[in-house]
């Protein structure tokens, strides 16, 4: 704890530290909580060779925190429970301390009497996880995209996954291609309709907006009753389409199974959680979202499902040098059960249209 500690003093907070402990589950950074005799902190050791560059990362978050903390304080938003987030700067002006063996850090308030939720197991919960995504999108929608950094190029660019995917069933660089040829014709057999809606946002008619990109309910705080007062984890906010993030908050919070089920009768969509989302969502985003947008939601479910089915496809192609795995079939028990999704979306795809229709 003694090193955690010269480096938590090296921001500037003007409080004695007490205790610095491991805080939550995130799998990218390395997060503690900062105990003083004060108020409390969030330190976080930035993964590096994710975030290569952490004067961009910096930045972003500085121009989306200032503009949202901003906004949340108007009459528009007063009377919501949000919360301001923001980083702490360092004693000698910068927002991020490099180590002697140059690991990278930042500091951010703590949001006090917070819960954060892992799962979506009501409809309520669904409800509000939309309904603040939704705000989120809203408050930064009259914020330039230019002001931020892309700090993962073509994240949810169908054009480009496929195009990696292609390059990586060329070279078939560790010998799998002949094991997964039925997934390598799913994709062929759909992907001229997924890149149907990157060509909308190619051609103008879907507008680019400022995304979260991470829409796991557990990227968003709470108070004891459900009320949000935060979203968090803001690594990975870029210019996008608001339908990226619509897309895999349906893909997680909706799904009734995990995404490397390997009983696929267990893989399933919960079309009341679905509904609940939609409701959520648009209650909060209607007023400024295009038809385009949408009349596009439901189909975003089965582009984001689709999209990461292919990025676990690749990285088994690959040698599985990405992703995680557990066990050396771990890539494609996600390919399996994220394709057997697509189909389930496929199945429900009416019913989810007339949900989006009847919510507006």
């Amino acid at each position: 704890m003694e090193k955690l500690i010269g480096i938590a003093i090296k921001f500037d907070f003007g409080e004695t530290v007490k205790s610095i402990v491991r805080f939550g589950s995130g799998h990218i950074n390395d997060t503690y909580l900062v105990d003083t005799t004060g108020k409390k902190f969030i330190l976080q050791k930035v993964n590096t060779a994710i975030f290569k560059n952490i004067e961009n990362l910096t930045s972003n978050i500085l121009v989306i925190t200032d503009h949202y903390n901003r906004k949340i304080a108007t009459a528009d938003y007063r009377d919501l429970s949000l919360k301001p987030l923001y980083l702490i700067p360092c004693k000698e002006g910068n927002y991020f301390f490099r180590d002697d063996n140059n690991g990278c850090w930042r500091m951010f308030n703590y949001i006090e009497k917070s819960i954060c939720y892992d799962r979506i197991d009501s409809e309520k919960k669904a409800y509000n996880a939309a309904h603040t995504f939704g705000l989120f999108q809203k408050i930064l929608s009259d914020l330039d995209p230019k002001l931020i950094h892309e700090i993962i190029p073509d994240f949810h660019n169908m054009k480009s996954r496929y195009k990696n995917f292609l390059k990586v069933v060329k070279e078939n660089p560790v010998n799998r291609l002949n094991s997964v040829k039925k997934e390598v014709q799913f994709v062929e057999n759909r992907i001229a309709e997924m890149i149907s809606l990157q060509q909308l946002i190619d051609d103008g008619k879907i507008p680019i907006r400022i995304t979260h990109n991470d829409t796991k309910i557990n990227n968003i705080l709470f108070d004891e009753n459900d009320n949000a007062l935060s979203v968090i984890d803001l690594d990975i906010v870029m210019p996008g389409s608001v339908l990226f993030d619509f897309g895999d908050a349906i893909r997680t919070g909706a799904a009734m199974a995990d995404e490397d089920e390997q009983d696929l009768t267990k893989v399933g969509i919960d079309i009341g959680l679905f509904e609940a989302y939609v409701k959520g969502y648009l209650y909060s985003t209607k007023q400024f979202l295009v038809s385009e947008e949408i009349s596009n939601l439901a189909f975003s479910a089965k582009y984001m499902t689709f999209i990461m089915g292919l990025r676990f496809l690749t990285d088994y192609l690959d040698g599985d040098k990405y992703y995680k795995i557990h066990h050396s079939n771990h890539n494609l028990h996600r390919v399996c059960a994220q394709f057997r999704q697509v189909e389930i979306l496929e199945n429900n795809f009416e019913i989810m249209k007339g949900i989006v229709q009847s919510s507006q």
